[in-house]
């Protein structure tokens, strides 16, 4: 068994390595998260991601923030409670330890500048490494817009995606649904 804890191109270039088709790679990257030759690491989407992850030789570990929206979104799609089409939005707020040693030095300063005393957004460009994923393991046809960002404590996360009323199916979400 092999764990790669590397950069998206130097992971494809080590699992590229790996030949001996009875060895199980574990990627933590993004770089096959949404690979189909690779089994997607979240076992809580179906029976059959189970049973591939149990067989799989190819894994990929999920992302944090694509984790929680993942399981936030992929049920009311199976339910049929939110349309594929739905265009959704996601804020997700994190600690700053999942940015790396760079990060973790700038937050671990005496005393704290206070540009870091506040929650920051990053990844403005919206094509955050994370959204193929959401997108993909919700079932989602149209890519989220989503909104990271980075507070002043070392490690946890929490995502919120707010449903508008319009985007409800089957009237499940609001008692005085017209469309019932």
């Amino acid at each position: 068994m092999s764990f790669l804890c590397l950069p998206d191109q130097a992971a494809r270039e080590a699992a590229s390595w790996v030949t001996n088709p009875r060895t199980c790679v574990i990627d933590a990257s993004t770089a096959h998260r949404v690979d189909p030759a690779w089994v997607f690491g979240l076992p809580e989407l179906s029976p059959s991601q189970r049973d591939g992850l149990r067989r799989g030789k190819r894994i990929s570990n999920p992302g944090c923030h694509s984790t929680a929206f993942i399981l936030l979104i992929r049920p009311l799609v199976d339910a049929g409670l939110l349309d594929a089409d739905a265009a959704l939005s996601a804020t997700s707020i994190t600690g700053y330890s999942g940015g790396g040693r760079k990060l973790i030095e700038q937050y671990q300063v005496d005393p704290l500048p206070s540009r870091l005393t506040s929650p920051r957004p990053y990844g403005l460009s919206l094509a955050h490494k994370h959204v193929p994923e959401m997108t993909r393991w919700t079932g989602l046809r149209t890519r989220p817009v989503f909104m990271p960002m980075v507070a002043n404590f070392y490690k946890g996360l929490t995502v919120s995606v707010p449903l508008h009323l319009s985007v409800c199916r089957r009237c499940a979400m609001r008692p005085a649904c017209t469309r019932r």
